[in-house]
């Protein structure tokens, strides 16, 4: 083996040995760090043990919960069951109201029907009535008023024929003093003449 060849080597196993006289130190820091690391992981470890005992009793306590909510759940169902019971039961009740209130809505539509009838039958032999009175009445008005009428035209005939009477005794009275007046004036204008062979009186000349 050449004297160069186991210098290299010596040099190197001498480097090997340099880098491990650290290694004890580097083990006992890795040892510490192991050991830290390990109770950390146990205190994580027994946190989880709490958290879950914790979680267990939780569980436990939704357990009891979800078995009341079950007995609730039943309970509800069997309410529910009586509720639709009672519903079905007012269901029949409910048409047989409905079968009466038909019933009862037919008989009251019979006796309406009946009763209009009984009122129009009525209201027909009272306006029959009504009518035959009206035309008594009417007659009988039409007759007194034909026999106002009647006297009223008698007497305004007799008045008119009166008062032609009154008017023409009147005219022939009108004449009779015209005449009279007209006759006056003549004897009159007759007697204040002056004769015919007579002198002129001194005042004329």
């Amino acid at each position: 083996m050449p004297q160069n060849d186991l210098e290299i080597r010596m040099e190197h196993v001498e480097k090997t040995v340099a880098g491990l006289a650290g290694l004890p130190q580097q083990v006992q820091e890795l040892s510490t760090q192991f050991l830290q690391f390990r109770g950390e992981v146990r205190a994580d470890i027994s946190d989880v043990r709490v958290e879950v005992g914790e979680l267990r009793g939780e569980v436990g306590g939704l357990r009891s919960e979800v078995g009341g909510l079950r007995g609730e759940v039943g309970e509800l169902r069997t309410e529910v069951g009586e509720l639709r019971t009672e519903v079905g039961g007012l269901a029949t009740e409910v048409g047989g109201l409905r079968e009466e209130m038909h019933g009862i809505r037919d008989e009251l539509s019979g006796r309406i029907d009946g009763v209009r009838d009984e009122l129009s039958g009525r209201i027909d032999g009272v306006r029959d009535e009504l009518s035959g009175r009206i035309g008594g009445v009417r007659d009988e008005l039409s007759g007194r008023i034909g026999g106002v009428r009647d006297e009223l035209r008698e007497d305004m005939a007799s008045m008119h024929h009166d008062l032609a009477k009154a008017i023409l005794e009147s005219r022939a009275l009108t004449l009779s003093l015209h005449e009279d007046l007209v006759e006056r004036i003549k004897v009159l204008g007759e007697t204040f003449k002056p004769p015919a062979n007579s002198p002129p009186s001194d005042d004329a000349r």
